[in-house]
């Protein structure tokens, strides 16, 4: 307990962020604006409630959305407090809070003590294979995996032409990623969820476990969340949700922004306290940002955000003849402003999907602008980094069939769809694992002898007398993975980096304690596209709106500003989906914290289709002329 640390904390804050900082016993409801300090508030209340002596760090749930933002509060709240480790800390997303609970009643679950994670693109894999192998053409593999992940995780009707056929296929599944020993993303949430429900002895046991609960970014979770998290809920009800109803914008995913909406209507004698000053953006910003939320049909009406006081640029709204043009204007105001003062890395595009990154591409690269883009594959999706994490999975559970069918062959090795099948019967039919069942049918001769190789990577790779990273480095060696990449890819320069980027990983994990290879790859499979944003490197940082949130930087442009693109024409006639799209780009516009230029054009390309005279968002005509500067060239 240091009452006089705790105390001097608070100096570092205004009124509303004392109260909410201090307001420990009883639910709590924040309501953070943007630039509110809302990471501010969570992690001095986590100090907060560790040096008063009201619990210790290990009793306090904290769960957020990224790992980025979980490890940046361990580290403020590791300087607050002095602490010296977070080992045992429960500061989590909520795939890697439903990790943990797995880990811990595996058993329960029918599980191993090795199992491992399968990601999107695994999954994808598993279900490719099954509906080939029961001829279910119906569907493509992406809309089934769609559906059963509905039906998993929802309990949702599957629709009625497939019904009996989905509902087999999901047995299957379930079946198939039980006998890899693996578990999926819907498992994360679905498996430590029910077994709370259900289970008494263990909902008591996380109960008594956790004595403070801390959930950010509450107005991103969905309905399935939010019940996990009531099921661990105390008697004492010692909640703290901190969000913002005008920034959800994840209702496409599952989220509900009724969950904050009527948080404090579900718990009796909740508080409420509203972060109202925005720290981060000029006001001008502000002032434009409170119009476009003040909009929105259904919101907290007593939410007005204000500023510092501190004075910029009034945001500018560019209209340009088409989007070749537009591009062209953006990349060379960037161009501009770093000749005046500002780093690339002070830049951001935004756009509503991706494909209109191209024209964006295509500007920057004649300017010879440095850029990155956000989107698409993150970089543990990337084809390299998931060879080689395939092999270092496989290593861990030699029942791994999408791991093993993917690694069998990289390099080649002559291994077929026939013989891989001829592997996987014999495993099944004589109770074997994977690589027993491979290097049986090897010493018989049903396999080419290249299979060494192989069985020498997995060796390697199996080797606890030495460090993950040297293991994986010898494992490269062994298997001449570069000379592979070389002659397979035309950029195989950029995916070797990929490769020891990964090892730098690797490394970096090692020497910050962590203890398991396993604990490595399946955290490293939760990472997402926001997670990987480095604002240091010095480049225009490229990305849509959904992944710009959580983010910002000193100049924002938002690119093709179009109605039908912002909003999205398909989101247009039902009030709540417009609100969500009107919430979209609050939130691209209260990323800037400088200058602010909006662009839009009269002509526009959506798919191959060439639009003539479209018109600007409606989010754009409806703001007032002193509000923004309209440039219309």
């Amino acid at each position: 307990m240091d009452l006089v640390l705790a105390k001097n904390l608070l100096k570092d804050l205004d009124t509303d962020q004392i109260e909410a900082v201090t307001s420990t016993e009883g639910p709590l409801l924040v309501i953070a604006g943007p630039g509110s300090g809302k990471t501010r508030v969570i992690t001095y209340r986590f100090a907060y409630i560790v040096l008063t002596g009201k619990a210790k760090p290990h009793e306090i749930l904290c769960v957020t959305f990224t790992n980025k933002a979980a490890n940046e509060m361990k580290s403020r709240i590791l300087n607050i407090t002095g602490a010296y480790e977070t080992r045992n800390w429960w500061i989590k997303t909520f795939h890697s809070l439903g990790l943990s609970i797995i880990k811990e009643f595996y058993e329960v679950l029918g599980l191993k003590n090795n199992f491992v994670v399968y990601d999107k693109d695994d999954q994808l894999n598993l279900i490719k294979s099954i509906t080939k192998k029961y001829n279910f053409k119906e569907l493509s593999p992406e809309k089934v995996m769609e559906i059963i992940d509905d039906f998993r995780y929802k309990n949702d009707e599957v629709p009625d032409t497939f019904g009996d056929k989905i509902k087999e296929i999901t047995k299957i599944y379930e079946e198939e990623i039980r006998k890899n020993n693996a578990v999926d993303f819907v498992d994360l949430i679905t498996l430590p969820y029910r077994l709370l429900k259900n289970d008494e002895e263990v909902r008591n046991y996380y109960r008594k476990k956790w004595k403070y609960l801390m959930i950010d970014e509450f107005q991103d979770t969905d309905p399935i969340q939010y019940e996990f998290i009531k099921t661990i809920l105390n008697p004492e009800k010692n909640i703290c949700v901190v969000g913002d109803d005008d920034q959800s914008i994840y209702g496409w995913r599952g989220a509900n922004v009724e969950n904050i909406r009527n948080f404090d209507k579900d718990l009796k004698n909740c508080k409420i306290v509203i972060l109202k000053t925005n720290y981060r953006s000029t006001e001008e910003i502000i002032n434009l940002s409170n119009y476009v939320s003040s909009n929105m049909t259904f919101r907290r009406k007593e939410k007005i955000v204000k500023g510092t006081g501190k004075k910029g640029n009034t945001p500018i709204f560019i209209e340009t003849f088409d989007q070749l043009e537009e591009a062209k204007i953006i990349a060379k105001e960037i161009k501009f402003l770093c000749q005046n003062g500002y780093n690339y890395n002070d830049i951001a595009i935004f756009y509503r999907t991706n494909y209109l990154s191209r024209l964006i591409e295509e500007a920057l690269i004649r300017e010879n602008i440095p850029y990155k883009i956000y989107s698409g594959v993150s970089f543990y999706e990337r084809t390299e980094v998931k060879d080689i994490i395939s092999y270092i999975r496989f290593s861990i559970n030699q029942n791994d069939f999408v791991s093993f069918s993917r690694i069998i062959n990289v390099p080649k090795r002559g291994i077929g769809e026939i013989t891989l099948s001829k592997i996987l019967e014999f495993s099944i039919k004589n109770n074997k694992n994977l690589l027993e069942s491979t290097l049986f049918l090897k010493k018989e001769g049903k396999i080419k002898p290249e299979i060494e190789s192989f069985e020498k990577a997995i060796n390697i790779l199996s080797q606890n007398d030495q460090k993950i990273s040297t293991r994986v480095r010898k494992l490269i060696e062994e298997i001449d993975y570069y000379t592979y990449l070389s002659q397979n890819y035309e950029n195989y320069e950029e995916r070797i980096e990929n490769v020891e980027e990964l090892i730098r990983a690797i490394s970096d994990f090692e020497e910050s304690g962590g203890e398991s290879i396993e604990e490595f790859i399946n955290t490293s499979i939760l990472t997402t596209n926001s997670d990987n944003v480095d604002e240091q490197k010095n480049y225009v940082s490229l990305m849509t709106l959904h992944i710009s949130k959580g983010l910002e930087f000193p100049v924002v442009f938002i690119f093709a500003a179009n109605e039908g693109i912002i909003p999205h024409f398909k989101n247009t006639l039902n009030p709540s989906l417009l609100d969500e799209e009107r919430r979209l780009f609050y939130v691209g516009i209260t990323r800037a914290k400088k200058n602010l230029i909006i662009t839009s054009s009269r002509i526009i390309r959506i798919g191959s289709i060439k639009h003539s005279l479209v018109s600007p968002s409606r989010f754009i005509d409806e703001i007032p002329s002193n509000l923004i500067k309209t440039i219309r060239v």
